[in-house]
């Protein structure tokens, strides 16, 4: 009796054995069917490779991947179809009404093993495709925002287990992954592209400013009244921010390529101060530089830095009145950065207002043009550093700039 039960138990552990390892194999040769059938290509390709793997995987006669064109989404497109034998036509849809629109509404994993026209008797799509059952999972972004979604049907039942669902995920992270870097891919280049049309309007515009600037001048010459000459120094005023404002596009729109050099940070502080109190704006100004004690090395673009320095200082300078101090600092932060801190006792800056200060073309100033922190910004990033701004009634206000220092 004792030799029989044994017999069982030992017969029951070898065949769960051996569903182990036939499931193990089967994940194996699925994670090998992507690896293989995607690593060598991209966009269009990559999509239908996926799906062809995807319907071979799980043995089943459909397969598509969908990308939302409205949001909330309401309608979709398909990035690749197969449909048994051979790819299909891309199409789009609405979603009402499909078992689709569950897995959007719901935003996870849906399954519907068979039954699948009654459940969904207004889709008359799966009445043409002979659909009975049906497998589908979102596709979502790093942060989680919902992309598409990745689809089976088949023309009988279908199983639902983990087996399968955890087979959708692996394929929807991989599709997902590949979307995401698509969808970046075509922001830069339209990036690139307004920046190419930035370019030629600000070069349009500027070569007739510079006509209308010689022929402003000129009037200079004349014996006019108070009442033209005025005339004349309000458009002269308003010629000046016109051509600086059309730099500073220039210099927004355009990719923000650094020419590194190694420098030491205090005696380039130090430097672009003694540039600085030159001029007519930190005249009667207290520019007070706390030197750190050892050199401090980092790697920048010097002509970018010592541009994000002198315009953080000019800002300072002012918010503040004659003989008020500001204060520039070095201090070391976390994970081997340095952060420059620029300090002024002026008017603290409302709280609804500090987020929208690297926002291109919003200023509080009369005659700023709005690009000059988000320039900044542009830069400071392109160093792999951080800006920030605080400010409030006890502190006052203050900027800070962390960099990466040189790694020996």
């Amino acid at each position: 009796m004792v030799d029989r039960v044994l017999i069982e138990l030992m017969t029951i552990a070898i065949d769960t054995l051996q569903v182990e390892i036939l499931e193990r194999e089967k994940s194996e040769q699925i994670l090998r069917s992507i690896v293989e059938g995607t690593v060598s290509v991209t966009g269009v390709d990559f999509f239908r490779s996926l799906v062809r793997s995807l319907s071979q995987a799980l043995g089943v006669r459909y397969a598509f991947i969908s990308e939302c064109m409205d949001a909330p989404p309401t309608r979709v497109r398909s990035f690749a179809f197969w449909e048994g034998n051979d790819f299909g036509e891309e199409f789009e849809y609405n979603l009402h009404g499909t078992p689709c629109e569950r897995i959007v509404d719901t935003n996870s994993y849906q399954c519907f093993p068979t039954q699948l026209q009654t459940l969904f008797p207004e889709d008359r799509d799966l009445v043409d495709m002979l659909a009975q059952s049906y497998a589908g999972i979102p596709l979502l972004t790093s942060t989680g925002h919902l992309l598409g979604h990745l689809a089976v049907l088949d023309d009988k039942s279908m199983e639902s287990n983990e087996c399968n669902q955890a087979i959708l995920e692996i394929f929807a992270a991989r599709a997902a992954a590949e979307m995401e870097r698509l969808q970046m891919e075509k922001a830069l280049a339209r990036l690139a592209e307004i920046g190419e049309l930035a370019a030629t309007i600000v070069h349009e515009v500027r070569n007739p400013l510079t006509t209308i600037m010689m022929g402003l001048n000129a009037f200079k010459k004349l014996e006019l009244t108070d009442r033209f000459q005025e005339y004349l120094n309000l458009s002269l005023d308003e010629a000046d921010r016109l051509e600086r404002l059309l730099s500073q596009i220039l210099l927004y729109s355009r990719p923000q390529t650094l020419d590194r050099s190694e420098i030491e940070l205090n005696s380039f502080i130090t430097e672009t101060l003694n540039i600085l109190q030159t001029s007519p704006v930190a005249a009667g100004k207290n520019l007070n530089f706390v030197a750190n004690i050892a050199p401090v090395n980092i790697s920048v673009d010097r002509d970018k830095l010592k541009q994000v320095l002198i315009n953080l200082i000019t800002n300072a300078c002012e918010a503040v009145s004659i003989d008020e101090p500001i204060s520039i600092s070095l201090q070391h932060g976390e994970n081997r950065r340095i952060c420059i801190s620029i300090h002024n006792g002026g008017t603290p800056i409302p709280a609804d207002i500090l987020p929208q200060l690297t926002k291109p073309f919003f200023t509080t100033k009369a005659s700023g043009t709005g690009l000059g922190l988000a320039i900044v910004k542009r830069i400071v990033e392109a160093h792999d550093g951080e800006l920030g701004i605080e400010s409030g009634e006890e502190i006052g206000s203050i900027v800070t700039v962390q960099l990466p220092l040189v790694l020996f």
